[in-house]
């Protein structure tokens, strides 16, 4: 089963800066269909659960009182490469406006609660190594283009199915036996010796049992 990288908050794991989790409620159906893989930069790259909110300005991420944590979160998008190289992994689902997983937005670095578009650390490593990336919010049509896929092939086995037993089955063709060369020799070996002549055994000369006379042994005929 093909696996898919998957922030671990969107599985219901509590590694929001907060403690809590953002868990997606189409997780049973992604599972369905593909191994989910659930990982978390920050965690990875050290940080704790709970700990301070942190927004990315530019190549820095610092928390609401001006800490330094970019570090950390070049740890954690490091970490999500190799195992995406460890297990072949193609596609990662990241939580969107995440400092380290935002797909198409995060929030501005200024704590003011708006957004801009921007990818957050890990997904914008990920997206240069060429890792296919969604966000919660595209799961669903993920999930419907998976259903279009699976529903056409299933389609075209059916139909390859129903081809099969319509289509006319050949008639056996009973071998013709070649008597000529199987039939053993009359009369004769079947080893392809000459056969005897017809009435041979009459010519030999018969036992003294079959004439009917008593055998001889050979102290009898001294």
């Amino acid at each position: 089963m093909e696996k898919i990288l998957i922030s671990a908050c969107l599985l219901g794991d509590n590694t929001r800066y907060d403690g809590g989790n953002n868990r997606s409620p189409y997780i049973e159906r992604l599972m369905e269909h593909y191994e989910l893989v659930p990982f978390c930069p920050e965690v990875e790259g050290g940080l704790s659960v709970p700990r301070m909110p942190a927004e990315r300005r530019g190549n820095y991420v610092r928390t609401e009182t001006g800490k330094d944590v970019t570090r950390a979160y070049l740890r954690g998008a490091e970490k999500a490469i190799q195992i995406c190289s460890y297990f072949g992994i193609k596609t990662a689902i990241l939580k969107e406006n995440s400092p380290a997983c935002g797909v198409h937005q995060i929030h501005s670095g200024r704590f003011d609660g708006k957004k801009i578009p921007g990818q957050g650390v890990t997904a914008e490593f990920l997206a240069k190594k060429g890792i296919r990336l969604l966000s919660e919010d595209e799961i669903p049509g993920f999930l419907e283009v998976l259903d279009r896929q699976q529903a056409k092939a299933e389609s075209a086995r059916q139909t390859k199915q129903e081809e099969i037993k319509a289509s006319p089955k050949p008639e056996k063709e009973t071998p013709k036996r070649d008597f000529k060369s199987k039939r053993p020799a009359k009369f004769g070996r079947k080893d392809g010796g000459k056969p005897f002549k017809k009435g041979g055994f009459k010519d030999r000369k018969a036992s003294p049992r079959r004439q009917g006379k008593p055998h001889q042994f050979k102290d009898d005929k001294k």
